[in-house]
Formats: C-alpha cells, sequence, structure tokens
C-alpha cells in the first residue's frame, strides 16, 4: 500500500495513472437534493441566502470556536497545549462552516502548521472500501488538471455525521431537510411578488361582452400598467360592466406564517439548535427563563461537546502526541458554560459529602470513593470495625475501669 502511495504521489504520469486505478475513489460533493447538488450550491443557496441556516451554523461555530485543545495524560489529567492548537478559535469556525455545508472538513498538516482545505475541491481515495489511503486536492473547484496528493497521516479528516451510504464520507445536516430551504426559498419569493403586485393575490377581471384577441390583451395591459409594479396599493376603478374576482389565498388564508414556522423547527432540530436559541417563532412564542436554560443544556450536552468531542479524535492525526498522551478539549474557560462547571462543583462537593459519611460508616476510603462516582453501592467493602457511636457498654466503649455512675455508691468519695 505505501508503494502505491508513493507512486501516484511522486511517480511519473503512468505511476499515477496505475495506481488511481487501483484505488475507488468517492468524490466529497454532497448528494444531489432538488437543485443542491454540490458544495458551491450548498453554500449559496442554504448559508448566503438563507437567513436561519446562517444563523444555525452560527451559532454551533461560535459556541464551538471558545474551546482549548490540551493534552490528556493517561491518568486522564490535561496538560499543555499543541504548538498547532493554540489559538485554534478560526480554524474551528471554518471546519464547522464546512462540515455543516458539505458534511466534511479536512485540514492538513505541514511544517508552517495547519491549514484547511476546500472540501469542494478534495476527494478521498480507498483501497476497496476497507480504510482511507489518502486524499487529493485540486487546484480549483471544477477539478480539472492534475491534483495534489496527501497521505491519510496528513489530513484530518472530520465528518460529524458519516453518510450511511458512501463510505469514509460525511452527510450535510442540511441534505435532510433541503427540501424545506428551497421551499422557505420560494415562499420567500411568494411573498415579494405579493407586495410587488399591489399587495393582492391573483385577479381575474370579467367583462361582460365579447373580447377580441387584440383588445383582451390590451385591458390585461392596461391593468398591470396602472395598478401593479410601482402603483401598488392604488383604488381599482373598473367601468363597462367589468367585475373583478380575487382568486388564489391570502397570507391568512394559506397560514403563512403557521407553515413558515414549522419549516423553521424543523431546521432547527436538523441543526441540534433549540428553537428558543435561534430566536425563530416557535421558540420565541414558548420561550421562558426556565426552559431557555433547559434548551442552553441541551445545545452544550447535545450538540457541542459530541461535536468537540468527535473534533478532537479527528484533529489527533495531525497533532504531535506525547508518549502515552491524547488530544482532548478544555471548556472550562467558556463564558457560556460557567453554569456548568458551577453545577459540577456542587456534584463534587456532594460526593466529597458522600464519600466522608460512608468512611465514618467504617467502609473503606477506597471503596467509598469508588462507590460514589460509579454510582455503584455493591462496591462497598467494610473494614470490619464497627463505628464509636454504635458501640455499646457491652462493647467496651465505657468498660474496665470507668464504671458508669448507676453502679457507683452514694457513699463512694468523690474523687
Amino acid at each position: 500500500m505505501s508503494r502505491l502511495i508513493d507512486r501516484f504521489g511522486s511517480g511519473s504520469g503512468s505511476a499515477r495513472a496505475e495506481a488511481v486505478s487501483l484505488f475507488e475513489s468517492w468524490n466529497a460533493a454532497v448528494p444531489s437534493v432538488e437543485g443542491l447538488s454540490d458544495f458551491k450550491s450548498y453554500v449559496n443557496e442554504g448559508y448566503l441566502n438563507h437567513g436561519l441556516v446562517y444563523s444555525l451554523i452560527g451559532v454551533r461555530a461560535r459556541l464551538l470556536s471558545e474551546v482549548e485543545f490540551r493534552f490528556r495524560g493517561p491518568d486522564g489529567v490535561l496538560t499543555s497545549t499543541p504548538s498547532q492548537l493554540r489559538s485554534p478559535g478560526n480554524l474551528i469556525f471554518r471546519m464547522e462552516q464546512d462540515a455543516s455545508l458539505s458534511g466534511n472538513a479536512y485540514v492538513l498538516k505541514t511544517p508552517s502548521g495547519l491549514q484547511r482545505l476546500d472540501p469542494g475541491r478534495v476527494s478521498v481515495l480507498s483501497d476497496g472500501g476497507k480504510f482511507i489511503a489518502g486524499y487529493y486536492y485540486f487546484e480549483n473547484s471544477s477539478k480539472a488538471g492534475a491534483p495534489k496528493f496527501f497521505p491519510a497521516d496528513e489530513v484530518a479528516h472530520w465528518m460529524p455525521v458519516p453518510d450511511p451510504l458512501r463510505p469514509f464520507i460525511g452527510m450535510s445536516w442540511l441534505t435532510p431537510v433541503a427540501s424545506e430551504i428551497l421551499g422557505d426559498g420560494e415562499m420567500e419569493s411568494h411573498r415579494r411578488k405579493f407586495f410587488a403586485n399591489a399587495a393582492t393575490p391573483n385577479m381575474i377581471v370579467k367583462i361582460m361582452q365579447t373580447l377580441t384577441p387584440e383588445s383582451r390583451k390590451a385591458v390585461e395591459d392596461a391593468v398591470s400598467k396602472k395598478y401593479t409594479g410601482n402603483n401598488q396599493y392604488k383604488t381599482m376603478v373598473i367601468d363597462q360592466g367589468a367585475d373583478v374576482k380575487i382568486v388564489g389565498s391570502s397570507f391568512g388564508d394559506m397560514q403563512f406564517t403557521d407553515l413558515q414556522a414549522a419549516a423553521e423547527l424543523r431546521l432547527c432540530q436538523a441543526a441540534g439548535v433549540p428553537p428558543q436559541l435561534a430566536g425563530v417563532t416557535l421558540g420565541l412564542r414558548a420561550s421562558t427563563f426556565t426552559n431557555s436554560v433547559q434548551a442552553f443544556r441541551f445545545l452544550a450536552d447535545g450538540t457541542i461537546r459530541p461535536l468537540w468531542r468527535s473534533m478532537v479524535n479527528s484533529l489527533e492525526s495531525v497533532v504531535d502526541l506525547p508518549a502515552d498522551h491524547s488530544l482532548w478539549y478544555d471548556d472550562s474557560a467558556v463564558p457560556a458554560l460557567q453554569q456548568d462547571a458551577k453545577d459540577a462543583a456542587e456534584i463534587q462537593r456532594l460526593r466529597a459529602l458522600s464519600i466522608t459519611a460512608l468512611g465514618r460508616g467504617g467502609w473503606t476510603a477506597e471503596s467509598s470513593r469508588d462507590a460514589v462516582t460509579s454510582g455503584n453501592m455493591g462496591l462497598l467493602v467494610h473494614t470490619g470495625l464497627v463505628p464509636t457511636t454504635l458501640q455499646t457498654e457491652e462493647d467496651g466503649l465505657d468498660g474496665g475501669d470507668n464504671a458508669s455512675d448507676e453502679d457507683a455508691s452514694p457513699n463512694d468519695p468523690i474523687n
């Protein structure tokens, strides 16, 4: 395998062609869904021209980019920061944009640092569907010309949602709701046309006489010129027995706001961002302080932290790790998660009190710690010693030469 990769990366043109023929390629383009067929179309239609998608990706990216990366030792203790990831905010933001819009983010390890690769120019090389052999990168989005080849261990490939039908390629969270994005665009187009045409639905102008085709066209042009476009909102006056009838639905008739709110909710669900935090209609209607706190907890625990875990797993391949260490994230300094830190401190305080109480009850310190941290009380091991608070006179607590007051004679002198 390594020989084939070497021949592809640095050999002659014929050697490269031979190597390529032995690999099965999966193009990194996203699945085609009603006009969203590649990375560029997802950017244009699903990001640049859709305010909610732009907002949802921004919510995820801004919180993700607040984290710091650390080395984690075998004991789980976080130590120093990797030199390649000392200021990771911008890189994380771009990785989230790429992964949300294409399903994949690619980061190349270079002598000068980590470099983001445009996912629209990357294709993945696999050895018969068993494992990734490498990546090739084209200088332009049309993928014309000879690509550059990068071995798998030089590229961090982050795909938060694996594509179930295409090995080694991720799937954008926009793909399941692509129809919602396009439908929302059509609703916006309808709204613009509605206001551009005198803020009314379509009309039928009925004239009580037979018209020639030329006369009918003249009436259409006259009505359109006088009552649509820049002449909207004017009062329509029709004579000679003409009658105007409204056809189609108004915004109220078709429940425009409810339809739009339902589409917004489905987009929030796909993004893993609660509607209260995205500022959409349904979220604002039901927003209270209590459920807003719960919503943020869901965003942090259900969306952001799993993304951090998958991100560090992918970035490990392009970071110089010390022996017996792994890459991990440190969210202790993220301002938005300070409430989580307070809750964690309270949990630790309660655990410490439980361990102390078990120790006073005669259980070993080690088993008390393990039982409390794991939640398994079956791990408790007793020392065999009875706590002094449970001992009686028969156990010798006040036995020996120390007689009780009841046994003393009233005539005994008091020492």
